[in-house]
């Protein structure tokens, strides 16, 4: 059992204990900046049509529907590139088109480029030991017993072995130590443990050989050179840029990247990267599980088609190459699935996978683009076509007119109430965001509504924060807001109903349009109290899933073990769904301005 494991066992049994605040024992300082909204690509592809590229609009279409067709997959954006140029792009409702998103483990691959580009330079080799960078960051003889045989090949092919995972990150600010002082199991290359420790030490070494973040690297190399202006990564606590997950980054700029890796490393005349090095990181380096993919390369997988390779984020951030026909497809979507095998990425590979092959040009066809783009439309807009002139148009129209009196009686009733909750224990913020960004809730301590002219609004008193959202109905529109100094763009979509007990009820689809992650919030009027259900999606099964490095060792019951044997495992099971969807009752304030006084406590710990 690694320390890793106890730091994230001791912060799991936090969180089911309803701690909040600065429960890690990593340091916390807000860095996601706002994205700037209308702010355009200083360096577009060319946008053409499917049919001039070879490829059918109906096929596209097809495609869009069928991945529009999967609730479970929750697609956010979807750009498809052939020959260097767009050929379909679109958002689906409520995200929007051109907005950087999260991109989770996609972005070790650009960590793999970095990594290239000093090896091209001659300041790295596969075969270095990554004991010789940090001579003076840990014991020299627990390194050179640990990890004397640990490369960077094998951080690039996740065959380290080192036993300091993810988890680990909340056990303190020195990652680095951390990662040089923990055991290696087996034979470094042996055995492929995917890792995003890993991908954080590459990201380490280029800070130690040239002395700046991999942020800061990139910024002449990659992203000046193609154009990518809209892009933030976060870094640890001592400066360095994580590497293995915390970039933000917009659809257009991965296919620019992908593009440029078709081009052999070139773009616009410049050489970005050698063109033996995208060989070699994008060919089969190791086996992976059946489960798990086809093959993993340099911090790249490798696809279906020859020559294929993919960038991968759980939850369906992906970039898929298909060089022999010059394609690439990005993603981003809210699924859930953790994994490289997943339906969007089985989707793609039905339409355009082995067997697909394009022409070098089609006849243009008028009919099917317009088709196309009325599909990309209705995706973005979330509206289902209907005949103008039908009779179920006409009931359609006069239910919604009915639904909207109905709604605003809603409203002016709970305009200027406000309710203190007896828990602080939820965020605004879903708990898979917190644990990724280190941005840990306060907790909601209650919550008030306000009818206004420009609209109808829940606000959420949280620590410090007093968070405004702008409530839509039939429509999720967009606010801007700020959780422990970072800014978020936030879709938020009401319906009131009453439920099986006849009590109204408020329910609230908030999408955090820069991540995969939705909060749900459902709020129970009951005379003077409330009954608030917090859930987010993708849901526990996942968040349970992802948790079984956590939950299960060689022991069989890990966490029992690390409480001492306090607990079952069920009782854990049982703690940690409370912990994700928990049922928070809530009193009326007597004074409208009673929620917003912050207790003294609260205000400095916010």
């Amino acid at each position: 059992m690694g320390f890793d494991q106890l730091f994230a066992a001791e912060l799991l049994w936090s969180l089911m204990n309803g701690k909040t605040g600065s429960i890690a024992k990593t340091t916390f300082t807000p860095q996601k900046p706002a994205f700037p909204l209308g702010a355009k690509n200083a360096q577009p592809l060319p946008r053409s049509t499917p049919e001039a590229q070879g490829v059918s609009s109906a096929m596209i279409a097809a495609m869009i529907r069928e991945l529009a067709g999967y609730p479970a997959l929750d697609m956010h954006q979807l750009m498809i590139v052939r020959h260097g140029s767009v050929i379909s792009e679109c958002s689906f409702y409520p995200y929007k088109t051109g907005v950087w998103h999260a991109s989770y483990s996609l972005c070790k691959s650009i960590t793999g480029l970095a990594v290239g580009m000093l090896v091209d330079d001659g300041k790295l080799k596969l075969t270095d030991p990554i004991t010789g960078f940090f001579k003076n960051r840990s014991s020299r003889m627990i390194q050179s017993i640990l990890q004397r045989n640990v490369t960077i090949e094998h951080l690039l092919t996740m065959t380290s072995g080192v036993d300091f995972h993810e988890s680990g990150v909340f056990s303190g600010d020195n990652w680095v130590k951390s990662y040089l002082s923990s055991m290696v199991s087996g034979t470094p290359g042996t055995v492929f443990d995917y890792n995003s420790l890993n991908s954080y030490m590459l990201s380490a070494i280029v800070t130690q050989v040239t002395g700046e973040s991999m942020m800061d690297f990139l910024a002449p190399r990659l992203w000046k050179p193609l154009g990518i202006s809209n892009v933030f990564w976060e870094s640890c606590p001592k400066g360095i840029t994580k590497g293995g997950w915390g970039l933000f980054i917009c659809p257009e700029d991965v296919a620019k990247i992908g593009q440029m890796m078709l081009q052999h490393g070139s773009w616009q005349g410049e050489q970005i990267i050698s063109q033996d090095w995208l060989a070699e990181m994008t060919r089969k380096q190791v086996e992976v599980p059946a489960d798990a993919g086809n093959g993993y390369g340099f911090h790249v997988w490798t696809a279906d088609r020859p020559g294929g390779f993919a960038f991968n984020g759980m939850l369906g951030q992906n970039l898929i190459a298909y060089p022999d026909i010059d394609m690439l497809i990005v993603t981003n979507a809210g699924s859930n699935e953790l994994f490289q095998n997943s339906l969007i990425i089985d989707t793609v590979q039905k339409y355009f996978g082995v067997g697909y092959q394009p022409a070098d040009k089609l006849p243009a066809n008028k009919k099917q683009y317009e088709a196309l783009k009325k599909t990309e439309a209705e995706t973005i807009d979330g509206s289902q076509t209907v005949p103008i002139f039908s009779l179920d148009n006409l009931k359609k129209q006069t239910q919604e007119r009915i639904e909207s009196t109905v709604e605003n009686q809603y409203k002016k009733l709970l305009n200027k109430k406000s309710y203190d909750l007896e828990s602080v224990r939820a965020g605004l913020y879903p708990l898979m965001l917190q644990v990724f960004h280190n941005n840990f809730t306060y907790g909601v301590r209650a919550l008030s509504f306000q009818k206004e002219r420009s609209g109808f609004y829940v606000t959420f008193y949280e620590g410090g924060d007093e968070i405004k959202l702008l409530i839509g109905f039939g429509k999720a529109p967009v606010s801007e807001v700020r959780i422990n100094g970072e800014s978020y763009l936030v879709a938020t979509q009401g319906e009131f109903a009453y439920n099986e007990d006849g009590n109204l009820t408020l329910k609230l689809d908030i999408a955090f349009i820069e991540e995969a992650v939705r909060r749900k919030i459902k709020i129970f009027f009951k005379d003077d109290r409330i009954e608030t259900k917090w859930g987010e999606t993708p849901g526990i099964k996942l968040i349970v899933k992802g948790l079984r490095y956590v939950l299960t060792d060689s022991s069989d019951n890990f966490l029992t073990n690390a409480f001492n044997n306090r607990v079952s495992p069920d009782l854990v099971l049982e703690l940690v769904r409370a912990t994700l969807d928990p049922l928070i009752l809530g009193t009326l304030s007597e004074k409208e301005d009673d929620v917003k006084k912050l207790p003294e406590s609260e205000a400095k710990a916010g």
